[in-house]
């Protein structure tokens, strides 16, 4: 969604107001959102925290 929307991975880290590698670490999978994130995320991409989420759960 990041890409769609035109977003490098440092610009939505400083839209979301954290440091430069934020996004980075978690497209890697090196850390994981937490539902803070999620809405942030959607306030940004102007859609719901459950467009994140899986369709069938873990």
């Amino acid at each position: 969604m990041r890409e769609v929307h035109g977003y490098t991975q440092e610009a939505l880290s400083y839209a979301l107001g954290f440091e430069r590698t934020f996004i980075n670490k978690y497209e890697r999978g090196l850390r994981c959102y937490n539902y803070n994130h999620l809405n942030a995320l959607a306030k940004i991409f102007k859609c719901s925290p459950r467009d994140f989420l899986p369709e069938n759960p873990i």
